[in-house]
């Protein structure tokens, strides 16, 4: 990529300092017309134990949107490819999105978040839509995942933490196949957004609804303690209670973005796989 166009951009996963915050400063500090998103080994754990479940993932994107994505499967042999506007395809045949149009008829892929602030999001999604679909898989691979969603394979996938190059080349399969993808409270993706859904479009009303019933339409910014009879004084409404401390979550959640809007002085490695010329 450096020989053939030296005056792009490319950012990849190795060169950034752990975490999504890092990742998302990383992306900021980006003004070419052109980058290249690029995670190696996407499911890295599953390589590493010896699972079948990982991929190469490349997208293209020109002032900040994504024109081409490559996923590739080497375990299947399966190259997954989009230009935007010119559609989605595996191993150069025609792929869309399921036409799945209710939760009980989808298998869903859901999310296995290290970080705590997801934690709490993922489980409560998990378990709010466990009952009304299908089925729900977890399968380690993120990029997998949006182009399984792609395919058809599943109806949908989120998580409420993800970095640029787990989600820019898989969103982009899926939209060019026919899926829908947002945030997890249904506003439009874009490189910069770090909670994300992929699934079939007549789904995705379905889940947003689920996401905002159990309070799981981003990251926590703080824990709220567990609920237990001694926390509770007498006459106090327990429900009441975890409603309050929800709302004060909430409040936090917006102060710290607006911290994160003051600037951040996060460190970039612009070695190999970083930010270069």
């Amino acid at each position: 990529i450096r020989e053939s166009f030296p005056g792009h951009a490319l950012l990849g996963e190795e060169s950034v300092p752990p975490g999504v915050d890092a990742a998302m400063e990383a992306l900021s500090l980006i003004d070419d017309e052109f980058i290249w998103i690029v995670d190696p080994i996407d499911g890295t754990t599953n390589f590493v134990s010896g699972l079948p479940l990982c991929a190469i993932s490349i997208a293209v994107a020109q002032d900040g949107e994504r024109h081409c994505a490559v996923v590739y499967d080497p375990f299947r042999d399966e190259l997954f490819s989009a230009v935007r506007g010119e559609g989605a395809f595996l191993n150069g045949e025609p792929i869309r999105a399921s036409g799945v149009v209710a939760l009980r008829e989808a298998v869903l892929c859901a999310c296995s978040p290290h970080s705590e602030r997801s934690v709490g999001p993922a489980l409560r999604s998990i378990t709010e839509l466990m009952p009304r679909a299908r089925s729900i898989r977890i399968l380690g691979s993120g990029v997998l995942n949006f182009a399984w969603v792609a395919c058809g394979r599943l109806g949908a996938y989120w998580e409420p933490e993800l970095a640029p190059w787990d989600s820019a080349a898989g969103t982009l399969l899926v939209e060019e196949a026919g899926g829908t993808v947002s945030n997890l409270a249904g506003e439009a993706y874009a490189l910069q957004t770090i909670d994300v859904l992929a699934c079939a479009a007549g789904i995705h009303g379905e889940l947003i609804e689920a996401f905002e019933r159990c309070v799981a339409t981003g990251r926590d910014t703080v824990t709220p303690e567990p609920l237990d009879d001694e926390a509770c004084e007498e006459g106090d409404d327990p429900v009441l209670l975890l409603a309050a401390r929800v709302a004060a979550a909430k409040a936090a959640k917006a102060r710290a973005a607006a911290r994160a809007n003051q600037g951040s002085s996060i460190p970039v490695d612009k070695r190999w796989g970083g930010l270069f010329r």
